[in-house]
């Protein structure tokens, strides 16, 4: 499943947005940092030909990744100009549980 880059959504248009490339074979590892009702951090452990690259934002939940699942949603819900909480789906089916406070309006990124 080739990865979507999607344009900013709500909030205000003050962030900085960011690409870690498509060039990965998949994801093996999410791991997301919150504190109060903000998420402070993101890293992504990515899979290319069996070797694991790491990509890190902002700063640090982990969540587990199959390397055979891909990731086909995510589910983000903003309030004012922060992400509130993080919940992941695999094009196998699973969700991921949701980490932080589930706050503000939500909306979807799908590929």
């Amino acid at each position: 499943m080739p990865s979507t880059k999607s344009a900013m959504q709500g909030g205000q248009t003050t962030g900085v947005s960011y690409d870690d490339g498509g060039d990965y074979d998949g994801v093996r590892k999410v791991y997301v940092t919150t504190e109060g009702t903000a998420t402070r951090h993101i890293k992504f452990d990515y899979d290319k030909a069996g070797n694991e690259q790491n990509r890190e934002r902002g700063l640090r939940s982990i969540i587990h990744m199959n390397i055979s699942h891909q990731w086909s949603a995510v589910t983000q819900p903003y309030n004012c100009i922060v992400l509130t909480s993080l919940t992941f789906k695999t094009s196998k089916g699973r969700t991921s549980s949701t980490i932080g406070p589930v706050t503000g309006t939500k909306f979807v990124l799908k590929s």
